[in-house]
Parts: C-alpha cells; sequence; structure tokens
C-alpha cells in the first residue's frame, strides 16, 4: 500500500514537472538581429505617421472608453508609438473601428467573472490579432 501511494507520488511530481518545464519555455523567441530590424522598422513606421492622425485616434479613445474617467489619460511617448505603428499598418478608420470594437464587446466593458474592464490602449493595439478580433467585433 505504501509503495503503491510512493509510486503514484513520484509519478506525479514527474508529470508536474515536465509540464512546468513546457510551460516555461518561450513559444517563439526573436534573435537579436530580429529585434534590431523589427525595431528599425517600427521606428519608421512612426516617422511616415502624421501626428495629427495619432491625436485623433488618441482622443477617439479617450471619448469612447475615457469619457466619464476623472483622469484625462495622457499621450506619452509609448503609446503615441503603439499607435503609429498601428496607424501606419492598418490606417486611421481601422484603428477608430478597433476602438469602437472594444466598446461593443460585452466581456472587455466589465461583464465578466472579475467584473474588470479591459480597453487599454495597449491591449486592443499589442498585436496584429488584437486588432483584427477588435474590428471583427463591430461587425
Amino acid at each position: 500500500m505504501v509503495e503503491s501511494n510512493l509510486l503514484k507520488v513520484v509519478e506525479n511530481t514527474e508529470r508536474v514537472y515536465s509540464l512546468t518545464r513546457i510551460m516555461s519555455e518561450p513559444i517563439f523567441r526573436m534573435t537579436k538581429a530580429e529585434k534590431a530590424e523589427k525595431a528599425i522598422s517600427d521606428r519608421k513606421k512612426e516617422e511616415t505617421v502624421a501626428a495629427q492622425e495619432i491625436d485623433d485616434v488618441f482622443n477617439h479613445w479617450v471619448n469612447v472608453h475615457k469619457s466619464t474617467s476623472k483622469r484625462k489619460p495622457m499621450l506619452d511617448a509609448r503609446r503615441r508609438r503603439l499607435l503609429a505603428i498601428a496607424i501606419y499598418d492598418y490606417g486611421v478608420d481601422d484603428c477608430k473601428a478597433a476602438i469602437d470594437g472594444c466598446a461593443n464587446s460585452h466581456f472587455h466593458m466589465g461583464q465578466n467573472k472579475q467584473g474588470k474592464v479591459y480597453n487599454s490602449l495597449e491591449l486592443i493595439f499589442r498585436s496584429p490579432g488584437h486588432i483584427e478580433r477588435f474590428i471583427g467585433y463591430n461587425e
């Protein structure tokens, strides 16, 4: 009886260890050269987008998601770069559509188990998949 229980503990420990190891391994890793190339590409994208377009998309997000907030969000350098890349890749209208799509999602607007609102610019424009998903919520 004790031996069988000990054997089960050892087997379970090995399973947990292998799962932990698998889950901690990154799915995708960029090399230093790829990171440098992406940084240069992102800088070029940022330079080609007009400041007025960035301000327009940011103000749209503030009006749609933060209109009742006591503190007006700031357009810092990180958000400016994030918006510039998204505008370069998708255009102003699609970026606004992604913001509206997030507002149309009940889950992202707080109707979830946690009761938490997930409507940050960083979430909406995190990746092409996120942008396209939020645009799709408008349809």
